[in-house]
């Protein structure tokens, strides 16, 4: 059986999260809050590691140690995405002004 693990900081999400999930059907979700520079040595291998936009605005430790998950636990044949949001194009709406003029 597959394993699903997901790991959060914001203690608002998580609990969203698992409020939502909590009749799931599937035994096999795993829902973490916890720091990136908190994730267990043994948390074991991983077919996908995804960090969407987290890179970017985080500080260096927390960037080398989420590289160093990659690195750990992956699987052989796994795919880690790690996304980094850039300007302008991540930045897109606040070019724009809130209020137009008329």
């Amino acid at each position: 059986m597959r394993r699903f693990s997901a790991s959060t900081f914001r203690t608002g999400r998580s609990r969203a999260d698992a409020t939502s999930s909590a009749p799931r059907a599937s035994q096999n979700i795993e829902l973490r809050q916890q720091s990136i520079l908190d994730f267990p040595a043994d948390a074991g291998s991983f077919d996908y590691i995804i960090a969407h936009g987290v890179y970017s605005w985080v500080p260096r430790d927390v960037q080398d140690k989420l590289l160093d998950i990659c690195r750990r636990h992956l699987s052989a044949s796994g795919v880690a995405y790690v996304s980094y949001n850039t300007l302008p194009g991540w930045n897109f709406n606040g070019l724009l002004p809130r209020n137009p003029p008329r």
